[in-house]
């Protein structure tokens, strides 16, 4: 079996507060018509860093596990 690691933990993390403050933007902006541009800032930012965090799990997930991936053929 294949288990996940810590990266692959705080990847999920931050896709899910960043999926929350998108979907907390989105209302505010569209039903409220209230525009905050700190958060939409903070959105980038969260973005790149779930973007970040799930390159280095993908290649760390491929690395640790190279030796079970490759017996799969």
């Amino acid at each position: 079996m294949i288990a996940a690691d810590i990266f692959g933990k705080m990847k999920t993390v931050s896709q899910m507060i960043w999926v929350a403050t998108t979907i907390v933007q989105m209302y505010l902006e569209e039903e409220l018509l209230i525009g905050i541009p700190l958060l939409a800032e903070m959105n980038i930012v969260l973005m790149w860093v779930t973007l970040g965090l799930t390159v280095v799990s993908g290649i760390n997930y491929l690395w640790k596990n190279r030796a079970i991936l490759s017996d799969m053929k």
